[in-house]
């Protein structure tokens, strides 16, 4: 099973950042050093319950998610060639775990005083105008960085933007918001990534 993932991520960090390829390199040092899962016969919901435990001691909770998923369509792919019959991940239910420290979210209160407070110096500022502006936006980091307001059209009074997505490719239309559009016009069409 273990050559099967490895031929596998083979073709799918193909034309991929080298920070996807990594990904999956990661998880397959990982997955060959954890050593229980070698052959097709152990893929099974007992050894996914063992997995899940081994995680559960990780700090990260995204390589937690990640690893999970990437075995999951590692098994998808085995079914759909007929090495396996059954996915041990539909007999099981793992969640995406709990976030320990820091929520992986802001309430609308908590956002508020972000966009509102005083900050110390213009760097600080900016940064928190980029993090207000990716929020109304849902622009990654890398597609903020190829922010063009040549992009900005309107269309049915409003004002939207267009682009194609940095990771994908995938071609997008967003609506600016006018918190979005104020901070356009307080950098001049220019934000300061």
């Amino acid at each position: 099973f273990l050559d099967f993932c490895k031929k596998k991520a083979e073709i799918r960090k193909y034309g991929k950042s080298k920070d996807n390829q990594e990904r999956y390199d990661r998880f397959l040092r990982f997955f060959q050093t954890w050593n229980v899962i070698k052959a097709f016969e152990d893929i099974t919901a007992s050894n996914i319950i063992l997995l899940d435990k081994h995680l559960g001691k990780m700090k990260e909770n995204s390589k937690w998610y990640n690893y999970h998923r990437f075995l999951n369509s590692f098994i998808i792919d085995a079914i759909n060639e007929g090495l396996l019959k059954r996915n041990p991940y539909k007999e099981i239910n793992i969640g995406k775990g709990d976030s320990e420290g820091i929520d992986k979210y802001l309430t609308p209160e908590e956002f508020e005083k972000i966009k509102n407070v005083e900050l110390p110096t213009d760097s600080l500022r900016r940064v928190r105008d980029l993090f207000v502006f990716q929020t109304y936006t849902c622009l990654s980091y890398s597609d903020l960085r190829d922010f063009d307001v040549s992009n900005i059209q309107e269309v049915n009074g409003m004002k939207v933007y267009t682009g194609n997505r940095n990771k994908t490719g995938e071609r997008f239309t967003i609506p600016l918001l006018q918190p979005a559009l104020h901070l356009i016009y307080i950098y001049r069409g220019k934000l300061p990534v």
